[in-house]
């Protein structure tokens, strides 16, 4: 397996098959600079990524803490928890179709994690609505 780093804008690359198991460096790098020297390349579409994916858990923990304070009745609660678990299918499927529309990177990584944002509300719901009755 070769790993490749770009440091102080040279390419240098890495090969994880030395005998010791450590891995020996094709290009060694010296230093400070293999820790402080990496060039670190976001682009606006990583940070987006990364922001959208922060709001999503924000958001799922807020919606988490208000279900957890809501007292439903067994009927909700049984729909609750048979409701989320049957509409995980379709959402999953979904997601796989958008990727087979187009299968890239960028939408691999977008579709990826709405369908986590998705799954996250669905089984804390699940599993809270499990827990009622049952000290957990």
């Amino acid at each position: 397996m070769k790993l490749v780093v770009k440091v102080n804008h040279q390419t240098r690359a890495y090969s994880s098959d030395s005998p010791s198991g450590c891995g020996s460096s094709v290009a060694p790098l010296g230093g400070f600079s293999a820790i402080f020297g990496v060039v670190m390349e976001v682009s606006m579409r990583q940070i987006a990524l990364t922001l959208i994916r922060v709001i999503a858990f924000a958001l799922t923990l807020a919606l988490w803490m208000w279900v957890l304070q809501q007292s439903f009745s067994p009927l909700v609660n049984l729909v609750c928890i048979v409701g989320t678990l049957l509409v995980i299918f379709p959402t999953v499927w979904i997601g796989r179709k958008l990727l087979d529309i187009k299968p890239t990177i960028e939408q691999v990584e977008w579709v990826t994690t709405v369908v986590h944002a998705i799954l996250m509300v669905l089984l804390g719901i699940a599993i809270h609505s499990t827990c009622i009755g049952i000290v957990c």
